[in-house]
């Protein structure tokens, strides 16, 4: 999944919507996997959940967005680096 939105942010116009693909599907598949195997069975209910998914939300937006849109900005000033000579 996460492949696949890489090599579609290539194509994408407004490069700043490129983690969305990727801030979407781990905030749905890492609270689960976390719910399953790190959760005894005994706390597992809704609230967990979506106490766990407004973690993950919230660190999928601060790395994705905030540091990969700083890092993306300076990769991108020094694209020089990046060609061949």
């Amino acid at each position: 999944l996460h492949a696949q939105s890489a090599a579609n942010a290539n194509k994408l116009k407004n490069k700043f919507l490129a983690p969305i693909p990727a801030v979407i599907s781990n905030t749905i598949i890492v609270p689960i996997v976390i719910m399953l195997c790190y959760t005894a069975k005994e706390a597992r209910n809704m609230s967990t959940y979506l106490l766990t998914t407004l973690g993950v939300f919230a660190g999928e937006v601060i790395s994705a967005y905030i540091f990969g849109i700083v890092l993306y900005v300076a990769l991108e000033k020094r694209k020089d680096i990046f060609t061949k000579k």
